[in-house]
Order: structure tokens, then sequence, then C-alpha cells
């Protein structure tokens, strides 16, 4: 595996693992080897190696080359980068993973297809299937020429480009198929004599719904593709290695032959040129006339190449159819540790007391924040100031620890961790369309949100899906497994198990499960009265109105101060994962939350005394579960 320089096109690191040595295995069993120089250098898994070398890329970065990798440009199947964030190489600077513009437009062809081609229980008209068919290479390029012309906008700001980037790309299915009301004026004109709109036929057997939820997958990486970046150098070295090593059909894997290989592959690259030094060096003669012909031809072509591209020149239109012996560990620490033991009590104090100050922001440094991170989940300022907090949607979590409960593994997954399921990645795609459905039927707007810190307690913080006027936020949850169920239905066959139901046929959240207490955080947080809690299933919303509950918050505080302060922070301060070590295991007490919660209280606005209450007199949160 490589790590190749964006800008410069170089490569800046390579590293190479090897599973197996002839003379080793070879060996009889019981008797070491004879004496050799062994290139095996890897015990673990094949899959497992590239997360390893650019792991370990990023490690040596600044030793290397004495700079960060803040960036990292890669396809979205890659698993490499939840090793990254789980190694942390640069401790408080998250590296932002930004997406592959190819792979990208690629995946939104192939899902395209796949929505025309999917076997349903509800027939489609199959001239509608064709039209998909016919126009899914044309939704990708709507979007190339979207990309091309957003990023050019200089005097707009980035938040601006990637917004209007993202209506276009949410608008392309209307324009292609014969909606143009939204069309924007630079690459339309208005419908065309005698077009047909198809939308209407397409909404109405469900089809254009599928084609949404395709292209909210894409229009959700609008960041990433408004940097119009690519990995192509990365796959331009891949053919390298494969014509350096013959592409595996002859094995020259043996004696270290694949890394000379590689090499050799790393010295082509960043050359640009043929090995003439290395011919003269090893044979001790200059290549003769011919070649040098061939050479020059060659050098020629690619220096005119260089030229053209530079000068911004049209490009052809093509169509678009179609070492000593290393023994290595099995486990996952594998790789270079620095065994540094932790700091002692005197300076973590202080230097835990000078993060949590760091924490602290004024009321127009935390409008800002909120301001600038709003549409950037996953994203380099929002990730970071994420990670520093105690964020609500973990809240429910946190607070249900029981008291021998290991903290280790919640603060590896809050710090380390990055989930990437189908669920996960239905719900971010779903979720603009079940608050365009929830504008519709209400009547309401819904205005985006940022990251929201906590003016009482800075390591505390939200971010809502939504805002409406000033006292409600929004909160959408679209339930993977009850896609094609409504959401009464979807609680009926127990696919949605954080809803109940009564006999009525009246659903609401449950108040002992996390999304509550996610809801009350955010309510809290953001100092806001009303949840309008949305579930989106089945082409269908339901929507319960929650209520600000400070005394369900009053019973929440104490756990979460408690969990901060002693398990998030020390990871946070001096952290451990980086240097291989067992996370720390802390466990909370019963008397530590009580004396943290009567502290909360007695600090902590209550609001009014009626609110905690309700008519009958009955205090209804849910103490138990706590």
């Amino acid at each position: 595996a490589v790590i190749v320089g964006y800008r410069t096109k170089k490569v800046l690191f390579l590293g190479v693992r090897n599973k197996f040595c002839t003379l080793c295995a070879s060996s009889k069993a019981g008797s070491s080897p004879k004496k050799h120089l062994c290139f095996k250098n890897w015990d673990s898994s094949s899959t497992s190696m590239e997360k390893d070398i650019v792991v370990e890329g990023f490690r040596r970065s600044i030793e290397l080359h004495g700079v960060k990798y803040l960036q990292l440009i890669a396809d979205g199947d890659s698993s490499t980068y939840k090793s990254i964030l789980e190694a942390a190489p640069y401790q408080h600077q998250v590296v932002q993973k930004v997406e592959c513009r190819n792979h990208l437009l690629r995946n939104y062809v192939s899902r395209l297809r796949d929505v025309a081609l999917a076997k349903r229980t509800t027939p489609i008209p199959p001239s509608l299937k064709k039209l998909l068919l016919d126009n899914a290479v044309r939704l990708r390029v709507g979007v190339a020429r979207a990309i091309h012309y957003r990023k050019e906008q200089a005097e707009f700001s980035k938040q601006d480009q990637i917004r209007n980037l993202v209506a276009d790309i949410r608008n392309g299915p209307l324009h292609v198929f014969g909606d143009h009301a939204k069309c924007a004026g630079y690459f339309c004109s208005g419908p065309k004599e005698g077009e047909v709109n198809h939308v209407p036929e397409l909404r109405k057997c469900g089809l254009f719904n599928e084609i949404l939820v395709a292209m909210s997958r894409l229009a959700n990486n609008g960041s990433s593709l408004i940097l119009d970046v690519n990995n192509n150098a990365a796959e331009h070295f891949n053919s390298l290695v494969a014509k350096f090593s013959g592409g595996k059909r002859i094995n020259f894997s043996q004696r270290g032959s694949f890394g000379m290989r590689a090499s050799g592959a790393v010295v082509s690259f960043n050359s640009k040129q043929y090995h003439r030094a290395l011919h003269k060096a090893v044979y001790n003669t200059s290549p003769g006339k011919y070649a040098k012909i061939m050479l020059k031809r060659k050098a020629a072509v690619r220096a005119a190449c260089i030229r053209h591209r530079s000068s911004g020149a049209a490009r052809c239109k093509r169509s678009l159819e179609g070492a000593p012996c290393k023994r290595a560990s099995s486990d996952n620490h594998y790789g270079s540790i620095v065994d540094a033991p932790d700091m002692n009590h005197d300076d973590y104090v202080e230097a835990a007391a000078a993060y949590k100050d760091s924490l602290v922001l004024s009321q127009p440094d935390a409008e800002q924040l909120e301001a600038d991170t709003r549409g950037q989940e996953g994203r380099t300022l929002w990730m970071q100031e994420r990670r520093k907090r105690l964020t609500a949607s973990n809240f429910g979590k946190v607070c249900k620890m029981r008291d021998a409960t290991s903290s280790a593994s919640t603060v590896r997954s809050l710090l380390y961790g990055h989930f990437d399921t189908e669920a996960l990645r239905y719900g971010r795609d779903t979720e603009p369309i079940a608050i365009a459905k929830l504008q519709d039927e209400l009547g309401v707007t819904v205005s985006p949100c940022g990251l929201v810190v906590d003016q009482e307690f800075a390591y505390l913080a939200a971010t809502p899906d939504g805002l409406v006027g000033d006292d409600t936020v929004v909160e959408v949850k679209c339930p993977y497994s009850a896609r094609p169920l409504t959401p009464v239905e979807g609680v009926r066959a127990k696919k949605i198990t954080f809803c109940t139901i009564d006999n009525s046929g009246n659903i609401s959240l449950k108040e002992n499960h996390d999304y509550h207490y996610q809801v009350q955080g955010q309510l809290h947080i953001t100092r806001r009265q009303f949840c309008l809690f949305v579930v989106y299933s089945g082409e269908e919303i339901f929507v319960q109105k929650i209520e600000r509950n400070d005394g369900f918050w009053s019973k929440m505080i104490g756990h979460l101060q408690l969990f901060y302060s002693h398990s998030l922070l020390p990871e946070l301060v001096d952290p451990r994962q980086s240097r291989g070590l067992q996370l720390r295991d802390n466990k909370k007490s019963d008397h530590q939350v009580a004396s943290l919660c009567d502290a909360a209280k007695t600090t902590s606005n209550q609001g009014d005394s009626s609110r905690k209450r309700r008519k009958t007199g009955k205090d209804n949160s849910p103490a138990a579960v706590l």
C-alpha cells in the first residue's frame, strides 16, 4: 500500500507486508530454518495489510516529511479510515475523509440501475424502468457539470457553493424526467417543445421515491464533491505495480522480489521516466541509440500532454457508455508503539483543567460554531469539536450504564469508533425526505442546525436535525427495518422498538429509550421547550410533540458529568490508544452520581416548577432506569 500526495502526485510512503517465507515454511517441524534474510513481516490476515501500512504512514508523516495528512481521499468502500481514526495519529486533530468523485458518481449510476432492475411485489411499468435505465448516465453527467460550475463560483463562500451544488443534485431527477420548476438558469431554460413530464407517473408507482433515496446518498457528500478530487493517482500507481510484478501471472513474490518491484514502481511513478540511471549503474553501459530516440520521443509526448492540461484547453470528448527477520504479532497492537507512561497526577490535573477551560465558548463564538457546522456532519470542524465533548446522541448509553459496566469500551467507541452500516446510511439518505414531508404536512419551516454547545456545561453538545421557530427542535428517525411499513404497522410488527402503541392505535416514544434521553438533552442544551420527534417509514411520517422535562434532566446530569470527568476526559488529555495501552476502566458509584446530581440541582435553573410534575401530581420521569 502507498500514500500519494494529492498536490505533488508523488509517493510519500510505501509499505509491503509479506506473510509467507519459503525457507521458514519448508523447515522441518520443531527445527529452526537455516540462517537467511527473511522477508516475512506479517502474521495477521491479508485483508488487514493495507490498513496497517496506511496507519503507519500517517503515524510517520511528521518524522518523514514534517507534515500532517489531515485529509484522506478514498472511495466509500474503504475501511482504512476507521483504522486511522482509531489510531489517532495527530491526537486532537481529526483526519477528514474526502470521498473520491469518480467512485461517488459511478456508485450513483449503479444504484439507479439497481433501482430499475430490482424485483418488487408491486409491479412497475416496463416503460418507466427503461426510462430510468436510459437516463442513468445523463443524471451522472448533470451532476458532473454542476460540480464544475459551482466550484468556479468564487464570489460565493464554500458553504454556499456546497448548498447550491446539493440543490442542483436534488433537482437532477426532476429536470431529467421533465419537471423544470426548480431548475437553475445556468443549465436549463425550461421545458422543451413536446417534452413529457414523467415525474407524476414515477411518483405514483413509487419509483421516484427510490430514485430520491439513491440521489440522497450523493447529495450527502456535497462537501466532498465540491472539492472535485479523485484518487486516480493511487489507481495509477497500482497499475504500475501490476506491470512491474507481471500482473500476478508469474510468482515474483519470493526472496523480496515483490518488495523490490514495488520500490521500482515508486521510482517510475515519482520520476515519470525510464530507469536510465539505474540501467547504467547495473550494466555499466548507456542505452543504445534507438532506445535513446524512443525515450526522447516519449518524453516529448509527455511534456506536450502536461502543457495541454495546464493550458486549460478542452479535452477530447469520449463516450460514457460504457530487512532482518521481522515477526509481527497477530493481534491488533501490531505496528510501531510508543511505550510512554501516563502523566503524573499533578500534571494531569493541570492539563485537564486547561482542557476543560478551552471548551468554554463566548456566546458569539458558540453561535459562529453552530453556523459553521450546519450540514457538516462527518466533516472536519464538526468532528473535531464534537470529539471534545459528550453529545446528546450518547446520553442514553452513558446514563444507563450500570455500576459494574466498563467505561473503556464506551470511550473507545466515542473517540475512535467509525460506524457506517447500511441502516445508518439509509437514515442519512432519507432524513431530507422526511423533513420535506414534515414541512408539507405541518406547514412549518425547518431550518438547519449545527453543533450547539451547552452554555453551562461546555463539554456537552447536541446537533438536532433541524429547528422550528424559536422554541422547537426537530429529531428525525428513519428505521431501516421498517422501511416498507408505515410507522403504526412498524410498531405493531415490532420492527420499530423505540415506540409503544396504545389500544386506540396512538404511538409514542418510550421514555426509557435512548432516543428520549437524546431529545431531552437537545432541549436542555438548545434551551428550547419542544421537540418534534419524527418517525419516517413507508413514505409516511409520525410526529410526536415532546415537552422539555427539567426533572428528567436533573437525573441525567450527574451521570454525564461523572462519565466525562472520570472516563472521557482522561483519554482526551492523556490518550492511551495511540500508545497501544489498554484504555482506563473507570466505574461509577452511586454516591458519586448522587453528589453530582445534588450539585447540578443547586447550580442549574430548574425552570417553572409546574413543568416538573403532571396534573396528577406524580413525577413521570423514568427514575428507575437511572
